[in-house]
């Protein structure tokens, strides 16, 4: 059985990710995550990148699940996530 995901946007890809856009799709070596808000959601994306929080990546991994790949990731906020979001403490996350 299949299931389409639509994870929510929060924000982008941060000054510090690299990526090779001549392939199709991107090739990224380091992901940097810029959030700009956030409504809680544990699976968020930016294409060509997914990411989760460690908690789901956690139960993802004990299930089983495949077809994915789980790599440390860069989080950063802009300044728009902190006037939003101004006591907020993100979760920790995985790529």
């Amino acid at each position: 059985m299949f299931y389409y995901v639509e994870p929510e946007v929060a924000g982008g890809l941060g000054e510090g990710a690299a990526i090779d856009a001549t392939a199709h799709p991107p090739v990224v070596t380091e992901l940097e995550y810029r959030f700009d808000g956030w409504l809680g959601d544990e699976i968020l994306e930016s294409f060509p990148c997914f990411i989760v929080t460690r908690s789901l990546a956690q139960m993802i991994s004990e299930n089983g699940l495949s077809g994915f790949m789980l790599a440390p990731l860069k989080v950063t906020t802009s300044q728009t996530f902190s006037e939003i979001h101004p006591t907020l403490v993100l979760p920790e996350f995985s790529g």
